[in-house]
């Protein structure tokens, strides 16, 4: 178990080395990559170390790879914020420790696997084995054919000079260094699919039927992308009541009414269960100046957000009440449809009184005029769903055509 402590103990040292780098690499995982940190470190510290070798600048030696380590250490931890790692730790304690014991277990566990079934036969081990002691044995790179005398690998070989050098750093022997490089490996990806899975479910957020997504005052800090379901905006009204603003549907963006003070001005409550992508907004704005696709992306959203309320402004303002649902009804339908749902039919995720309070319109006025378009042929309705029998009726209504 001493060489499993030691081998362990080195790709800690390399993990840590290169953390301010990873956090900064993939800052925009809610883990920020942490996970990642010991393949990085793994793979930077190899890099450097075959080129400096290949250069002749240093000899592939341990002195060389220990000076590699601090020089990658002081590089990382120098020219990137290590207040990230301090955050990382308050933010996200419990996730970092469960990632090291997913790390360590599964390391441990086949190294227990391979200490049973060490040999290094069959397949393709051989030459694997041959490969790792050529890179040990060659003072510079590309190292020596282990079967060609005078000659140089002629094949890829990085994937060995990795861990050739955890092997060089820890001096264990190449034939149990090859077997930790197997659990270590086994370790890695256990590690790395636990990180994935993590910011799979981190980024997202599961809303019940009914809940509040976020609150009218709550500091604003995210965007929301609405996975599945429905929401509705809504405020409160001097008499108490819910005044609805807007509904917003799969594919759709919530919480823009947040960036103007850094606080919501409206209740988002999902009107059934629902699954939202929760966009960290400081990230946005990050990766908005790095990215110009991304920023004209954001900007298209907030254009829409415009185009969406002088709409709204035009629906209370000027049309009569069978203006303003057939309106509605050919809006919903047409965003409905855009998302791969019938032209024609829909069900209403929202009750008759909600339609009211975005229209203008009191619910009796809405029921009415529902039992008009259903006596005109217009549309059909069955409680919550609606099927739409004659849209250019329903077009004429919102604009009527000029006579003759």
């Amino acid at each position: 178990m001493y060489e499993v402590a030691v081998w362990w103990a080195i790709v800690q040292i390399m993990g840590f080395a290169v953390l301010p780098l990873a956090l900064h690499l993939f800052r925009w995982l809610p883990d920020r990559g942490y996970a990642f940190a010991k393949s990085l470190g793994i793979l930077v510290c190899a890099y450097v170390l075959w080129l400096l070798a290949t250069l002749g600048i240093v000899d592939n030696a341990r002195s060389s790879a220990i000076a590699v380590v601090l020089g990658v250490l002081l590089f990382s931890w120098l020219a990137f914020p290590r207040q990230d790692v301090l955050d990382l730790w308050r933010r996200r304690r419990g996730f970092v420790v469960l990632t090291e014991v997913v790390f360590t277990l599964a390391f441990v566990l086949w190294a227990i696997v391979r200490a049973y079934n060490p040999e290094i036969a069959a397949t393709e081990k051989p030459m694997e084995f041959a490969f790792l002691n050529g890179v040990l044995r060659s003072e510079h790179f590309p190292p020596a054919d282990p079967w060609l005398s005078g000659y140089s690998i002629s094949y890829y070989y990085f994937g060995y000079l990795m861990m050739a050098t955890l092997a060089k750093l820890s001096g264990i022997a190449t034939s149990i260094a090859y077997n930790l490089s197997l659990a270590m490996l086994f370790g890695l990806i256990a590690a790395g699919a636990f990180s994935l899975g993590h910011n799979l479910v981190a980024a997202r957020r599961k809303i019940k039927r009914g809940t509040t997504l976020f609150r009218n005052g709550e500091k604003f800090t995210s965007l929301y992308a609405i996975r599945t379901g429905f929401f509705k905006t809504c405020v409160a009204s001097e008499d108490g009541r819910d005044q609805v603003t807007g509904f917003q549907m799969a594919g759709e963006v919530v919480g823009l009414d947040g960036i103007v003070n850094d606080h919501h001005t409206c209740d988002a409550v999902a009107l059934e269960d629902a699954e939202v992508c929760v966009m960290p907004f400081d990230r946005i704005e990050e990766f908005s100046r790095e990215v110009t696709s991304l920023q004209r992306h954001v900007h298209k959203i907030l254009s829409r957000e415009i185009v969406r309320e002088h709409g709204v402004m035009l629906l209370l303002g000027s049309m009569r009440a069978e203006e303003r649902l057939a309106t509605f009804l050919l809006n919903l339908v047409q965003r409905l449809h855009a998302r791969g749902f019938s032209q024609s039919e829909l069900i209403l995720r929202m009750t008759r009184e909600e339609i009211g309070s975005f229209l203008g319109l009191k619910l009796e006025t809405v029921s009415r005029t529902f039992s008009r378009f259903v006596e005109d042929g217009i549309v059909e309705v069955k409680q919550r769903h609606v099927r739409i029998v004659n849209t250019a009726a329903l077009r004429d209504i919102v604009n009527p055509k000029a006579p003759i």
